[in-house]
C-alpha cells in the first residue's frame, strides 16, 4: 500500500524558501540528516586514526638516510717489512707527507694518518683537542729526539715511540670516531678506523693481561689509508 502523504499549513517564517505554503512531514528529512552526520563522524574518526598512525611511525621509526654505508676498499695482508696491514698505506694520499700535501690531504693526530679533507670533520678536530689537552706524553723519534706538538701535528716522520697511556687514549678516540661514523652514513669511513686488526690489537693490548694494563711503551707509525667516498 502506498503511504499517504499529508500536508500541513505552515507559517511563512518556517518555510525554507521564505514563502508561505505547505510542507512535508520532517521524519524522512531527519533520517537523511542522521545518516549524513554519522558518515561525517566516521570519516573524521578515520582521518584522525590515520594521522595518529603516521605520527607514531614518524616518532618511533629510525631516521633513514638517502644512501647506505660505503665501506673503504681495503687490501688484505700485511707489509713484510713493517708487519702493518697493507690497507694502511698507499691510500688516497699517496705514501709520504709530500704526496699527501700535494693532494690536499690533512694529518690527524688522533689517527696519525694522512686523509682527504672530506674524510675528517669538525668532530675529529675536537677529538684531537680533547685527547691532547693537559697531557705531557713523549713522542720520541728514531733519532732519539722528542717531537713538539707542532712537529707532531705536521706528520713529517715515519714513526715515534710514546707511552702505553697514549696508546690507550688513542684506541678510545678511534673507537669514538668509528661509532660516530656508523651512526651517520653520510660521513666517510677510512680503512684504518674500519680495520678489524686495529680493534683486535687495542682489545688485546688493553684487556689481554690478567693482572691489568701495563705501560710497556708503544711505537706509532704514520699511516696512509683509503677513505670511502
Amino acid at each position: 500500500m502506498v503511504e499517504e502523504i499529508k500536508y500541513a499549513r505552515v507559517d511563512s517564517d518556517a518555510s525554507e524558501d521564505g514563502e508561505g505554503g505547505y510542507q512535508r512531514p520532517l521524519r524522512r528529512r531527519r533520517q537523511h540528516r542522521g545518516w549524513v552526520s554519522a558518515l561525517g563522524s566516521f570519516l573524521v574518526g578515520l582521518a584522525t586514526m590515520g594521522a595518529a598512525t603516521a605520527l607514531y611511525s614518524a616518532l618511533t621509526m629510525p631516521a633513514q638516510h638517502s644512501h647506505a654505508r660505503n665501506l673503504p676498499h681495503a687490501r688484505n695482508g700485511t707489509d713484510p717489512d713493517t708487519g702493518l696491514p697493507l690497507s694502511w698505506s698507499h691510500g688516497d694520499c699517496g705514501n709520504s707527507p709530500e704526496d699527501a700535501r700535494a693532494r690536499g690531504c690533512l694529518y690527524s693526530i688522533v689517527l696519525h694518518s694522512w686523509l682527504p679533507a672530506s674524510c675528517l670533520t669538525d668532530d675529529d678536530a675536537q677529538d684531537a683537542r680533547d685527547m691532547y689537552r693537559g697531557r705531557q706524553w713523549p713522542y720520541e723519534t728514531a733519532a732519539g729526539r722528542n717531537l713538539t706538538m707542532l712537529e707532531l701535528g705536521a706528520g713529517d716522520y715515519g714513526h715515534f715511540t710514546t707511552t702505553f697511556d697514549w696508546h690507550v687514549a688513542h684506541c678510545m678516540y678511534v673507537w669514538k670516531r668509528l661509532h660516530r661514523i656508523l651512526l651517520d652514513p653520510t660521513q666517510e669511513l677510512d680503512s684504518y678506523t674500519a680495520n678489524y686488526h686495529h680493534t683486535s690489537h687495542c682489545v688485546k693490548m688493553i684487556g689481554g693481561h690478567p693482572e691489568g694494563m701495563k705501560d710497556s711503551g708503544t711505537k706509532i707509525f704514520v699511516k696512509y689509508p683509503k677513505c670511502a667516498k
